[in-house]
């Protein structure tokens, strides 16, 4: 009987920790993308246009509870908890190599989770790709997070999103549910720690040229601490460039991951 529970506890414990992943769990014999999704959206919206595969890697979308087909459960509410949570999930997977990527606030959950990875005994990532967002000892970055949480109207924030990423808006039946997750992340992002340390592994800096969240100059190697070892590399593109994953984009990923992944 004792053996029972132990195996159902297991169970229990590798279906919460598979959940963390759109796809489904990582292919052992591929090198894992973990990638991180975008402020107010979820794994498959941030990267439904991005291919499967990107040379040597597999790309697996990290899906936290409380968006998407994980809408039932209840949310991560602060940083530390998203990246405990998180970390244990992707632990299983750091035996070989895996590279890390986010934009935007998504780029501050993969650092915290880098670092929570790091601090339970889990490997480093071989690379770490940072889309639009400074350096963690200078955080918060982007006029949201530096608003008010009580000066922003998320419903309209929504509403303007969805004109730039999709050209048209929003089913109006789905604003509510995506303006309650944009809150839900604004208020997560506000829990991040500061002074954040990540993982002394090769960073790749993204900049957009036409980027009007967080501008290229602010994405510079200068900003960030001088043990790294980092790229720069300006894409052209505005701030949602970066979910189109297009040509120029993906050629530069691919070549990064196979030098460092």
């Amino acid at each position: 009987m004792a053996r029972s529970r132990a195996k159902s506890r297991e169970g229990d414990r590798i279906h919460e920790e598979t959940k963390w992943f759109a796809y489904g769990a990582p292919d052992p014999s591929r090198t894992p993308l973990f990638a991180f999704h975008y402020p107010g959206s979820g794994a498959a919206s941030t990267y439904a246009a991005w291919p499967r595969s990107l040379g040597p890697a597999q790309l697996c979308p990290i899906q936290p509870p409380g968006r998407e087909n994980r809408h039932r459960e209840e949310p991560v509410r602060t940083m530390p908890e998203f990246a405990a949570r998180c970390a244990e999930a992707i632990r299983p997977y750091t035996n070989n190599k895996y590279v890390m990527i986010g934009h935007c606030g998504g780029a501050s959950h993969m650092l915290h989770t880098a670092a929570e990875i790091c601090a339970q005994g889990g490997a480093p990532p071989s690379l770490m790709i940072v889309s639009s967002w400074g350096a963690p000892l200078t955080e918060p970055y982007g006029r949201l997070n530096l608003t008010p949480l009580e000066d922003i109207d998320v419903v309209e924030e929504v509403r303007a999103a969805s004109r730039l990423r999709l050209g048209h808006p929003l089913d109006p039946d789905l604003e509510p549910l995506v303006a309650g997750v944009l809150e839900l992340d604004l208020r997560l992002q506000r829990t991040a720690r500061s002074g954040l340390q990540p993982p002394a592994v090769p960073i790749l800096l993204i900049g957009w040229s036409n980027d009007e969240v967080v501008a290229s100059q602010e994405v510079w190697p200068s900003v960030w601490p001088s043990s790294e070892v980092i790229r720069f590399q300006e894409m052209r593109g505005d701030h949602w460039a970066y979910l189109r994953c297009e040509e120029p984009f993906a050629k530069v990923l691919v070549r990064e991951m196979e030098a460092h992944g």
